[in-house]
């Protein structure tokens, strides 16, 4: 009788650590699939986007702000091959490399401080033109013949779709590649979604300055 009591004991303990084993397994597990990888939680956030690898110029600008705030430091943030904190001036392109590769690791939130090197040093902030191809528009081809139809119809009387700080008078003629309404679009297209100036002007950017991806002109 006394092994029977025994074996039911070690059985019922067996049980307990397998369930618990389980729980945790569960729990590990259910912890796991609530991350996100870092592109992810980028790509949810319309104020920013990915710096493109033939972005150059935005690449110099974040190369600036790493090293200066590297600077000094033995061991930079993101223990960048070729980095050397007394003479690393050019940029290097493991900063891009590293970005790549930071991409896919998977964190709980926007919390965390991987996210958010990664903000810094890998993302700008998300322009007019950004937010139109986010939308399935496209922007006009400097030689797009919808951009003399678009001129005709912004300089008419009765247009109410304005982007802020264009007129156009009715007298004026269409100049192809060099014209009031191309510049303002150019303008326009390179700003940050929160710039004053077009804040209030995203409907006439998206009539005037792009048009529908596969759109016929």
């Amino acid at each position: 009788m006394p092994n029977a009591v025994a074996k039911m004991t070690l059985g019922l303990a067996g049980a307990s650590a397998a369930s618990a084993g389980g729980v945790y397994l569960s729990g590990a597990l259910d912890k796991e699939e609530q991350k996100f990888s870092i592109r992810e939680l980028v790509a949810k956030n319309k104020s920013i986007v990915l710096i493109a690898s033939e972005e150059n110029e935005r690449w110099e600008k974040i190369w600036t702000t790493y090293k200066t705030q590297n600077q000094g430091r033995t061991e930079d943030s993101w223990n960048l091959e070729g980095w050397n904190h007394t003479s690393t001036d050019t940029r290097l392109p493991s900063l891009s490399a590293k970005c790549t590769s930071e991409s896919t690791i998977k964190v709980e939130g926007v919390q965390d401080k991987k996210y958010q090197d990664f903000v810094s040093w890998c993302t700008r902030k998300a322009e007019f033109k950004d937010k139109l191809i986010d939308m399935g528009y496209e922007v006009l081809g400097d030689s797009d013949a919808k951009w003399q139809t678009n001129f005709d119809s912004y300089k008419a009387a009765n247009n109410q779709i304005k982007i802020q700080g264009l007129e156009i008078q009715t007298s004026e003629n269409y100049n192809s590649g060099n014209n009031k309404l191309q510049t303002e679009c150019k303008a326009a297209l390179a700003a940050a979604i929160d710039e004053a100036k077009y804040s209030n002007s995203f409907e006439g950017i998206k009539t005037w300055c792009a048009k529908k991806k596969g759109e016929s002109n």
